[in-house]
């Protein structure tokens, strides 16, 4: 099976269609994204603070994004945890209360799908994962695409960061473990990462530069 994963959108509907339209040249079977779909307007620091009068306020749910994801398996990340913790449920829209339901992560044979902000250190940006049950364990989050190897030592995972060029497959050993951040949509260049599972290869795709947005997680 070959498939396309992406992740980190923040409601970029552009960025989402340049993605979409390069990884149909690769005809996939099944295209995956990571989380981060919408862009929560209420930053972290403001959670506490924050005083509800309308739906506005929290995000600008955009249905020809969501229309273009019908066909894609999608998870939670930490905007939509955001989104759902502030919009009370009478207020929420029911195409995007799908979104704010979705499951935190998927399993495939070899790999596991999470959008990572559980795992991923926000000094560093790399995986520390607190277990790890597939050898091969894609997210975002950060907004970087990079490849780590994941080491069992003094009793924890650790990262070790290798070095990746786009649009060079990639072969994974599954002797080893791995974690594989597939960027983000969101960035000024759009990224995403091509994962083919008979021959445990992984390709990172970045786009050519659409639209000069801000890339930094929030």
């Amino acid at each position: 099976m070959k498939y396309a994963i992406l992740s980190d959108i923040h409601g970029k509907r552009k960025h989402l269609k340049q993605v979409l339209k390069a990884i149909k040249a690769h005809d996939v079977d099944h295209i995956f994204c990571l989380g981060d779909i919408w862009e929560c307007k209420v930053g972290k620091s403001q959670v506490n603070d924050f005083l509800f009068a309308f739906a506005d306020q929290i995000v600008d749910f955009d249905p020809k994004l969501a229309k273009r994801l019908s066909s894609v398996s999608c998870i939670v990340g930490n905007q939509e945890e955001r989104i759902r913790h502030l919009l009370p449920k009478e207020e929420t829209d029911e195409d995007l209360r799908y979104f704010l339901t979705l499951p935190p992560a998927i399993e495939l044979m070899h790999a596991r799908l999470e959008h990572g902000h559980l795992f991923v250190n926000d000094k560093n940006w790399a995986p520390y994962p607190k277990r790890l049950d597939k050898h091969l364990l894609f997210f975002g989050h950060s907004h970087y695409s990079s490849l780590y190897q994941l080491q069992w030592q003094n009793k924890q995972w650790q990262p070790k960061k290798l070095d990746i060029q786009f649009g060079v497959p990639i072969e994974l050993d599954l002797v080893r473990y791995w974690g594989i951040n597939v960027g983000a949509v969101a960035s000024e260049e759009p990224e995403w990462l091509l994962y083919e599972e008979t021959g445990n290869t992984v390709t990172f795709f970045r786009e050519t530069a659409s639209l000069p947005e801000n890339d930094k997680p929030v």
